[in-house]
């Protein structure tokens, strides 16, 4: 099975919350998207356009056709400046398009960039006060830079963009439920909170990208990446202690855990453990072939 990589670029049309953790009564947002909330997007607009209620089955079919990338914040509407994750002996940094521009921010500074928060609760009318417990804030990506940073010639206001990849199988236009991707990538709705208008997306480029993933060699063969000595991983990497123990320079671990909704309508009532895995922007010292697998996970293979 042969793939080909295409680089697809959204503007932010609202807000976007990509889930990670509750702190307290914070519900935080990670500064990238997952691959798995891409391919949940994709799966619920081509469900919806084909007049289909059977989105477990459109889903599993979305996963044998197409291999998405972890999407991450651009500057540009061809996705030149994207803010990549890499972990160094300093901790976390964001890195603003090709490394050699020497232009990076760490995690402080990329949050009071991009992320902003709304509180709020539900209210009980019969006792004219708030439902007890009730009271969160959720934290969120803006569709705007909120500040100023004249080193980087990043104006507040200025719109964000998403950048990702998506790879899809020589199988796909044989495929009656995924074959009309391409024509659904301007109607995506990602992430949290979309009842109240977050997560909305517009196309503003698709290219093919050939065999470049962000510096990485993409395997067009078997839908597998490359990664050098001291690249980073771009996507959460299943941690194989056979593979990784004199591997990995820096990087953080993260237990992966996420909810999936049943047929009947039950909510994220069932819990998928993907396991322990490498955060995006852990950086490597020995080079290593790693597989994409559904919903964007990597899995090291040699």
């Amino acid at each position: 099975m042969a793939w080909t990589l295409y680089r697809i670029t959204w503007r932010l049309e609202s807000p976007l919350h990509s889930g990670f953790a509750r702190l307290g009564n914070i519900q935080r947002t990670r500064l990238y998207v997952t691959g798995r909330m891409l391919w949940g997007a994709m799966t619920a607009r081509l469900t919806r356009d084909q007049g289909r209620s059977d989105y477990v089955k459109v889903g599993c079919e979305v996963n044998k056709c197409l291999h998405f990338s972890y999407g991450y914040l651009c500057f540009t509407e061809d996705g030149s400046l994207p803010l990549l994750p890499e972990y160094t002996a300093k901790g976390l940094r964001f890195n603003l398009g090709d490394k050699s521009m020497n232009k990076s921010l760490n995690e402080r500074e990329a949050q009071r960039l991009c992320l902003t928060s709304y509180a709020s609760t539900a209210l009980d009318y019969s006792n004219n006060a708030a439902v007890d417990g009730s009271l969160h804030e959720v934290e969120f990506i803006s569709p705007l830079s909120l500040c100023e940073m004249n080193d980087l010639s990043i104006k507040a206001g200025q719109p964000l963009c998403l950048t990702a990849f998506i790879a899809e199988s020589d199988e796909t236009a044989a495929n009656e439920a995924v074959r009309d991707w391409k024509e659904s990538l301007d109607r995506l709705r990602v992430g949290g909170e979309r009842n109240y208008g977050f997560g909305k997306l517009s196309l503003k480029s698709r290219t093919d990208a050939g065999s470049d993933w962000w510096g990485i060699e993409f395997v067009r063969e078997n839908a597998q990446v490359k990664i050098k000595s001291d690249q980073r991983l771009l996507a959460h990497t299943e941690a194989v202690a056979s593979l990784f123990a004199e591997t990995i320079k820096h990087g953080s671990l993260e237990p992966l855990v996420g909810r999936d909704t049943t047929p009947q309508g039950a909510f994220g009532q069932n819990v998928r453990h993907v396991g322990v895995c490498w955060q995006p922007g852990t950086k490597i010292e020995k080079a290593i072939t790693c597989q994409i697998k559904p919903m964007g996970i990597w899995q090291a293979i040699t």
